[in-house]
């Protein structure tokens, strides 16, 4: 075997003794691998759960929100409170407030003094 050759084979060597450790080292190695292992293992079933719950598409999804908002009053929409207009309070606001506005027509808009 030439010089160069002897080199090599040293060096190839090399990573065989680095591996080589004392029984507390290698304990501590296998608690680190295993503690990766467990964390990668537990990742691992969340994963599984999530894709375990159920789907819904976007269409359905988006047709349950149309029908509920076709469905359900709104209080903030006034018409979509489905109310008797004698019974609604935001529809006698209107129109005593479109009342006062049409007497308030025929006074003027200035005062002079």
């Amino acid at each position: 075997m030439s010089d160069s050759q002897a080199q090599a084979y040293g060096k190839a060597n090399q990573p065989a003794q680095t591996l080589q450790q004392s029984p507390q080292q290698q304990k501590i190695a296998n608690k680190i691998l295993e503690i990766k292992y467990n964390r990668i293992e537990e990742l691992n079933n969340r994963l599984k759960q999530s894709l375990q719950k159920e789907r819904i598409p976007a269409s359905s999804v988006s047709l349950l929100i149309i029908n509920n908002t076709q469905t359900v009053p709104d209080y903030l929409i006034p018409y979509l409170w489905k109310l008797d207009p004698k019974l609604s309070k935001f529809r006698q606001y209107q129109q005593l407030k479109e009342s006062r506005a049409e007497k308030e027509v025929n006074v003027g808009c200035c005062t002079i003094v």
